[in-house]
């Protein structure tokens, strides 16, 4: 009964030790998607709209991020829709990349993303994120928050985003 056990403890040990870490670099390597967000603001998604008309362009906009792109767009349509395209450099790719907006700063504080507005998600070198309507005429802070390591690594103040 020992022998049988010892063996059998053996043999799970040895399979833990080599399956664990081929599941670990599976896991990783294909994460699950967060579905924590219930919802989404609601604005027309950029495919259906235009952005035309570029209210401003910056560079310089996002702490400790020179690199990022910010241009603040408007629909040629007179309906006051606007929305911010971002141009990501590689060196600025921190796994999951969420894009927030809020009427305060958070200054770092991860606990402002309760009260804050998902824009989106951030892939690829170039995102358009339509503001909704409800936020467009406020300023507000954009900020980037790393759903991997869990922390906000930039932000970005918009002063009165509409012209």
């Amino acid at each position: 009964m020992i022998r049988t056990l010892r063996r059998r403890h053996t043999l799970f040990a040895f399979a833990m030790a080599a399956g664990l870490p081929f599941f670990i670099v599976y896991r990783m390597l294909n994460p699950t998607p967060d579905t924590r967000v219930e919802s989404l603001p609601e604005f027309a998604p950029a495919g259906m709209q235009s952005f035309p008309v570029e209210i401003w362009s910056k560079r310089f906009l996002w702490k400790g991020y020179p690199d990022i792109g910010t241009r603040l767009l408007s629909s040629a349509d007179g309906s006051g829709d606007t929305a911010v395209e971002l141009t990501m450099p590689e060196s600025v790719q921190h796994g999951n990349l969420l894009l927030y907006w809020s009427t305060f700063p958070p200054n770092g504080d991860t606990s402002a993303i309760a009260s804050a507005y998902l824009m989106g998600s951030i892939g690829g070198n170039a995102r358009l994120f339509p503001l909704p309507r409800n936020i467009r005429n406020k300023d507000g802070t954009l900020f980037l928050y790393s759903e991997t390591g869990a922390i906000i690594i930039s932000e970005a103040p918009i002063i009165n985003p509409t012209p």
